[in-house]
């Protein structure tokens, strides 16, 4: 694949969901603040005064990039979410980030994963999203869900970062990457942000202007769910941007692209971790005991999932 890197923390201003091209817009992403909103469980993840994203995958557990949060004091970061209209927002206890990341000066893309976890429960209301298991194949829809600022697919209509507005998109998985540990499982996924007359340089096909969408600087940590699940079903975790070759290059516009970490590929070290940072006191019952997050059944049905999933071979 003939692609250059871009890190989503790159300086510049924080953007999020792109929308396409005029009329679209991107006021006409936004996803109210309401309970009924099946994207409460994702969060604008505040590190000092920066903004990104993360999604529930516990009751105290959340999902990022790592290079949001490696080598943040859990006391400056902080996960805010949006139950009603009213925010709530708790602070980090921990942060475990995945022990093969080692950042993009290497460069490697894979890996780029950490659970934040929190200082206290999220509130009842707020889903806790289960992990995508099966192994995606190309053409894949999903849903983008984050938060900071927007803009257009042309490069116009710019709007700055609110932790306070979260906006929604959706594009394809057009190609994957398998574990640069050897195991063969998939562990990245790559979208093309096609239109304003750009081909789709994976082979995939667009959902057109006022649908399709992409992420860019800033946006780093935001979940992409399976579409047309329910529940949501959590496929992965936006952490890289790509320009192609010949291609422009200004990150979240038309002929650009970018992608993530699969979280069929990490199910397992995630699970572990949830359990891991989960002492008694984080919801047990009556006796004292613990349950676990619902997804996370037993270590023997993640073993069992890991065997059953088919190897993703590298686009």
């Amino acid at each position: 694949m003939a692609a250059t890197a871009l890190a989503l923390c790159a300086a510049g201003p924080a953007l999020a969901i792109i929308a396409g091209a005029p009329p679209d817009s991107p006021a006409a992403r936004v996803d109210a603040n309401v309970a009924t909103s099946p994207w409460v469980g994702v969060g604008a993840l505040r590190v000092d005064a920066s903004t990104y994203s993360g999604v529930a995958i516990g009751r105290r557990h959340v999902l990022t990039a790592a290079h949001v949060v490696a080598g943040a004091a859990p006391a400056s970061v902080r996960f805010r979410v949006y139950p009603g209209p009213t925010p709530v927002e708790i602070v980090a206890k921990s942060i475990v980030v995945h022990p093969d990341f080692v950042a993009f000066a290497t460069p490697n893309l894979n890996d780029d994963l950490a659970v934040v976890v929190l200082d206290s429960d999220l509130p009842a209301g707020v889903p806790i999203y289960p992990l995508n298991r099966a192994a995606p194949v190309q053409g894949t829809t999903f849903v983008a869900v984050g938060y900071g600022g927007s803009g257009q697919g042309d490069g116009t209509g710019r709007v700055g970062a609110d932790p306070a507005v979260k906006r929604v998109g959706r594009n394809t998985a057009d190609a994957f990457v398998a574990d640069d540990e050897g195991s063969g499982w998939g562990e990245l996924f790559y979208f093309d942000f096609d239109g304003g007359g750009q081909p789709n340089r994976l082979g995939g096909t667009g959902l057109g202007n006022a649908v399709e969408t992409s992420m860019a600087t800033g946006d780093s940590g935001s979940p992409v769910f399976l579409a047309g699940t329910s529940p949501p079903v959590l496929l992965g975790i936006s952490t890289f941007l790509v320009a192609f070759a010949n291609g422009p290059t200004d990150p979240g516009t038309f002929g650009t692209g970018g992608g993530g970490q699969l979280a069929s590929g990490y199910a397992a070290w995630i699970e572990q971790t949830v359990a891991a940072t989960s002492p008694v006191s984080m919801g047990g019952d009556e006796n004292g005991e613990a349950p676990l997050p619902a997804w996370a059944l037993s270590l023997v049905a993640a073993a069992c999932a890991v065997l059953l999933r088919r190897p993703v071979q590298a686009g």
